[in-house]
């Protein structure tokens, strides 16, 4: 039988991951997408934390409940 994962070891999975894609976003958003994207616009710090923070809590949310799923299901 497999091994039964916590639901306090799923969400700190889950915290870790989307702590580590909040820095990620940060870097995409002031570095990587406005040039890629052709646009001349430098994003603040601020602005492109707050589009991170955002996006991130919607991943925690994702990633805990994959995990629970995957974990009582599959």
């Amino acid at each position: 039988m497999g091994r039964v994962d916590s639901k306090k070891k799923s969400m700190a999975e889950a915290i870790a991951n989307t702590i580590i894609g909040f820095f990620i976003g940060v870097g995409l958003n002031i570095y990587i997408l406005p040039p890629l994207m052709g646009i001349e616009y430098y994003m603040s710090f601020e602005i492109s934390a707050i589009i991170s923070v955002l996006y991130g809590g919607v991943s925690l949310f994702r990633a805990y409940i994959l995990r629970r799923f995957f974990i009582r299901y599959v």
